[in-house]
């Protein structure tokens, strides 16, 4: 569960206005009987993890604080197992989580109100090493703007160009930019527009 948890800390906003946002989801993976599902999300981007688990055929999917929960885990003995036990009076109330003779309870608020992004069909493939990527953001990162208003300047911009890809960031002020050189799909666009022909691929800044 800690190595589920670890992305906690990238995507969950622990002082959202939005209780919601500030929760992980769990729920059953409808492809193997022996998996959980932990999603993440603070509306610009999703996180799913599957991880291995013994898991109870009446179990019902809920959330809880994710901090919280990172937290408790992360500060726990190396060794004993973790058990989330449900608390039920009228419906699901609560998780009693047990390891060893720890015992924490947590709120939960219904799997129902977590905000899922609907994922559609991307056209074209590209395959970058994690390294160079990680490094390209970082170093146009610090041009994106924090302005909630112009919210299409609040992510890095992503297109190919003639021998890779280009990442370009700005804030209206200063302009950051930066190619990576790789192989590209002869297909992909490279220009801005709004019909099914175009594409553009806007990264929010937290990815």
């Amino acid at each position: 569960m800690a190595s589920a948890l670890a992305i906690t800390n990238s995507v969950v906003e622990r002082r959202s206005t939005i209780p919601i946002l500030q929760n992980v989801l769990f729920e059953k993976d409808s492809a193997s009987s022996d998996k959980l599902i932990a999603r993440f999300t603070n509306l610009d981007i999703e996180a799913t993890v599957r991880f291995s688990a013994e898991v109870d055929s009446d179990f019902e999917a809920f959330t809880v604080p994710a901090g919280t929960l990172s937290d408790i885990v992360n500060k726990l003995p190396d060794g004993p197992e973790i058990a989330l036990l449900s608390d039920r009076t009228n419906g699901l109330t609560g998780v009693t989580l047990k390891a060893g003779r720890s015992r924490f309870k947590l709120p939960v608020l219904p799997a129902d109100d977590f905000a899922t992004m609907k994922v559609g069909e991307f056209p074209y493939s590209l395959t970058l090493p994690a390294t160079e990527l990680a490094a390209a953001l970082a170093d146009v990162a610090f041009a994106v703007s924090t302005e909630e208003t112009r919210y299409y300047l609040n992510g890095i911009f992503t297109h190919p160009v003639e021998d890779g890809v280009c990442l370009v960031a700005t804030d209206g002020h200063r302009l950051s930019k930066r190619i990576i050189r790789t192989e590209t799909d002869a297909a992909m666009p490279d220009v801005i527009g709004s019909s099914s022909e175009n594409l553009i691929v806007l990264m929010p800044m937290r990815v």
